[in-house]
């Protein structure tokens, strides 16, 4: 092998051997250092601010969806929902903004978002940072087009409502139809405290009751009764004691 041969051989394994380096070079020409971790501290304040966003959000979010908060003196429907539409798009901003924020500091995908704002009849209640970015999408197509979303989520109600209730629908009429939509959850009895457990039980029964008590010592309790005439309320009485323990209602108010 010549000399030139040589040297050419040595400058070429030289710049085999430098390109990985100068590839792992910045711009400013110091070597690339991989991201750091983010601390404890900065987790947890991604963490915070996630779930204020979070509580802000989904209580507009709520609002849009149900389209009403049940209140008398609200708008309910369209109306309601135009009240917190605009709102909407701007908190989901901020909500996204949130979401980005606490993947880029490492929040865990189990890091639990708690709903203090939601009863126990809310649609959306507590979930994981996992399960939130899984329905970014939806609540973005929310925002994006409250309407539609209102009403595909009447559509389902109302198929749901008729899935559970149709057949009560059918049979009951007048007052009985009437009472009976006022509180279809509400547990129903007749004489003797027999609930009522299907729709041709409450057509067939005369005389319907509800119960209710209290929680706390000395347990009282009021049982509410209708007589009916026909499908038309002819008398209601109300009857009230306290009882031994939490829900002991005696049989006798049950006439």
């Amino acid at each position: 092998m010549t000399k030139s041969a040589h040297l050419t051989i040595i400058l070429i394994t030289s710049l085999a051997l430098a390109l990985p380096l100068y590839a792992a070079k910045d711009k400013g020409g110091t070597a690339a250092k991989a991201k750091k971790p983010a601390s404890a501290a900065e987790v947890k304040a991604a963490q915070n601010e996630l779930q204020r966003t979070w509580d802000s959000f989904v209580v507009i979010l709520q609002n849009c969806i149900d389209g009403g908060d049940g209140s008398p003196t609200s708008p309910t429907g369209a109306a309601y929902t135009e009240l917190f539409a605009d709102q909407l798009k701007d908190y989901f901003k901020e909500m996204r903004a949130a979401v980005t924020k606490a993947q880029a500091a490492g929040v865990a995908d189990d890091f639990r978002l708690e709903c203090s704002t939601a009863d126990n009849k809310a649609r959306i209640k507590a979930m994981s940072f996992a399960e939130v970015k899984r329905k970014m999408p939806d609540w973005q197509a929310i925002a994006n087009n409250p309407q539609k979303v209102i009403a595909e989520r009447a559509s389902a109600d109302e198929a749901a409502d008729q899935a559970t209730y149709g057949a009560y629908y059918q049979l009951l009429t007048g007052d009985k139809l009437a009472v009976f939509k006022g509180c279809k959850n509400c547990s129903y009895y007749t004489s003797g405290k027999v609930e009522l457990a299907s729709a041709q039980a409450f057509a067939g029964a005369a005389v319907w009751y509800t119960a209710s008590f209290s929680e706390d010592y000395p347990y009282a309790w009021r049982v509410h009764g209708i007589r009916f005439q026909g499908d038309k309320i002819a008398q209601e009485w109300d009857e009230e004691g306290t009882g031994s323990r939490y829900g002991d209602v005696p049989a006798w108010p049950f006439k």
